[in-house]
């Protein structure tokens, strides 16, 4: 967290051909995987508000510089409450967030190590641009791609460090330039310097998987460093694994949910309620239906018949119909006496409707 001092003291940079949401952006969008989206927001939410926010407004050494962009292009969507400008973004995030922050607060808050180190790179990366080193992260499932530049000061790449066990990386062709030949693509390793420009300079890594016995492929966690000569960039790869089918990042992310969905519907019991409605006949029809003023709340779950002689003595009618009503909103009944021997039957619908208690 040491770094965001850094950022709030920077003064307004100057764009070479590149706008503030190249910035940094990629980096919380693709380090948390194995997290559901809503914890991971839940995170990144009260992580910006803890660093950018006194109370209801932005502190006062925020500026409009592309750290501050970056900053707030990080808001996750549901806590994005709308302004023309950056600072405006800000103070209404900030203001938004502090009036509910007890309700905030009360949402699952995810811990785990790839919140946490997705956050930590998200700060350097907003530290090294404050120098003057913009980093562009584009991290998918089995290929990074980075993309770095400078901004009007001289800078370079100094080393870049990985396991070469989980990914090859790769620098594009050099062209020639003030009496230097050109150089061919090179890999990328400690021992890697190039000079860096206002242009965006791609680094690919391509990850090298591990292959299981049951066809499954393997990404194991990864840890990529670009060092420059104004600091170093620490990037985390979570792992994952590809399955014949599909990848257990999925596979997890819906499990999470649907244990989340599980855990909300144990935390509330359920109420339900019966109606009746009795009619007299020798074929009685009878409708017992939801009161109007329950409709929008309780819905039906199912319902049942009974007939007998009028009055109360055994019956021998026949129940010819028990089902739902056409609307759905009750249990509908028809009654018959057997041929020739006209009776008055009591038919009695009933209809049963649950809703979950308060």
């Amino acid at each position: 967290m040491k770094y965001w001092s850094l950022f709030f003291t920077m003064l307004a940079i100057t764009c070479h051909g590149a706008v503030a949401q190249d910035v940094c952006g990629g980096i919380l969008t693709y380090t948390g995987r194995d997290v559901i989206n809503e914890s991971r927001e839940n995170s990144v939410a009260a992580e910006l508000y803890t660093q950018h926010c006194e109370g209801s407004s932005a502190k006062k050494s925020s500026t409009t510089s592309i750290g501050l962009e970056a900053v707030v292009k990080a808001i996750p969507v549901k806590f994005n409450f709308g302004g023309t400008s950056g600072e405006e973004r800000l103070n209404n995030f900030c203001k938004t967030y502090d009036s509910r922050r007890s309700e905030f607060s009360a949402e699952r808050i995810d811990k785990s190590i790839v919140v946490r180190e997705a956050l930590s790179a998200f700060n350097e990366c907003v530290s090294l641009a404050a120098k003057g080193i913009f980093f562009n992260p584009k991290i998918g499932r089995t290929t990074l791609v980075i993309d770095v530049r400078r901004g009007s000061d001289d800078a370079s790449i100094t080393g870049v460090s990985y396991d070469p066990d989980l990914m090859t990386c790769r620098l594009p062709p050099k062209a020639a330039s003030g009496g230097r030949p050109a150089e061919p693509a090179t890999v990328a390793t400690t021992d890697t310097t190039r000079d860096l420009d206002g242009n965006y300079l791609p680094m690919v890594c391509e990850r090298k998987p591990q292959v299981g016995a049951s066809g499954e492929k393997s990404y194991p966690r990864a840890e990529l460093i670009v060092a420059t000569s104004r600091g170093s960039f620490f990037l985390p790869v979570v792992g994952d694994v590809q399955l014949p089918q599909q990848w257990a990042s999925d596979i997890g992310n819906r499990l999470a949910g649907i244990e989340a969905m599980a855990g909300k519907l144990e935390a509330r019991a359920i109420k339900c309620e019966m109606q009746k409605a009795t009619v007299q006949g020798h074929y009685p029809s009878a409708t017992a239906s939801i009161p109007n003023d329950k409709r929008g709340k309780y819905k039906l779950s199912g319902g049942s018949c009974s007939i007998n002689y009028y009055p109360e003595t055994p019956h021998n009618g026949t129940i010819l119909v028990s089902r739902p009503s056409d609307d759905n909103t009750g249990w509908y009944c028809i009654a018959g006496d057997p041929p020739n021997i006209p009776l008055t039957l009591n038919l009695t619908a009933y209809a049963i409707f649950c809703a979950l208690a308060e």
